[in-house]
């Protein structure tokens, strides 16, 4: 559940920061540079949200369905 949260504000984090990074158009290089470092940031932390989701949703344990339960 805290992964959909944290995604979730993220994703408008990310939304303000694009405008930051905008400014690089403008010759803001401050505002530009720190936009840029930050959506750099904010796309690998929610890319690793998103592997950690996958990560969780895998069913790591190897059973036949053969019948057969011996380990």
């Amino acid at each position: 559940m805290y992964r959909a949260i944290l995604g979730s504000l993220l994703a408008v984090v990310g939304i303000f920061i694009f405008g930051a990074l905008r400014q690089l158009s403008t010759d803001n290089l401050i505002w530009g540079v720190i936009g840029f470092a930050a959506v750099i940031v904010v796309a690998y932390w929610v890319l690793m949200l998103f592997l950690e989701g996958i990560e969780d949703g895998v069913d790591t344990g190897y059973r036949t369905h053969s019948g057969d339960d011996r380990p």
